[in-house]
């Protein structure tokens, strides 16, 4: 009795295809691929804690991942994973759709072209809000005239001459 590889399955991220994931394939209804290839792509940073811990970093958002724990966390909440996370030679392997709608992204797949799409949500950028109970004070606005600016003085190879100022003399003294 021989067992068939399964199908493999491509994953395309904002209509970019990633072939880094060539080793993605579909286990029962959940498509299943090595996880620092894809994470590079829909996430800013993942980093590895420990043997076999993983934190993947998006905008505001960080899923925690361990290699057989069938649950991720997601923000200090506790989410159960469709498959574990698994390694075989030495690579890991995490259920892909699941991974990228805990990083806010949108995933659908299509059955007849083995394809899985995911659709990055832009991360919000921090931007300054005006002062909200700010109020003008009542009356006129200040109005500014422009300040008066001082006469040129001749100068002198760009040295500026002495004023020549009289000297007054009280002949009585």
């Amino acid at each position: 009795m021989s067992v068939s590889a399964p199908a493999t399955v491509t994953v395309v991220v904002d209509g970019r295809r990633i072939d880094a994931t060539d080793g993605a394939y579909l286990d029962g209804a959940t498509v299943v691929g090595p996880l620092v290839p894809f994470v590079r792509e829909v996430s800013s940073s993942v980093d590895r804690a420990g043997a076999k811990r993983f934190t993947i970093v998006r905008g505001a958002r960080r899923i925690e991942v361990a290699v057989g724990a069938p649950d991720a966390r997601d923000d200090g909440r506790v989410e159960r994973l469709p498959v574990a996370p698994f390694e075989r030679d030495g690579t890991t392997f995490v259920p892909l759709g699941a991974i990228a709608r805990a990083l806010g992204a949108s995933v659908a797949y299509d059955p007849r072209a083995r394809t899985m799409t995911v659709t990055l949500v832009p991360v919000p950028v921090a931007t300054m809000t005006p002062f909200a109970g700010y109020v003008p004070p009542p009356g006129p606005l200040p109005t500014f005239a422009p300040k008066a600016t001082p006469a040129p003085q001749a100068t002198i190879s760009g040295i500026p001459r002495p004023r020549r100022t009289p000297i007054l003399v009280d002949p009585n003294r």
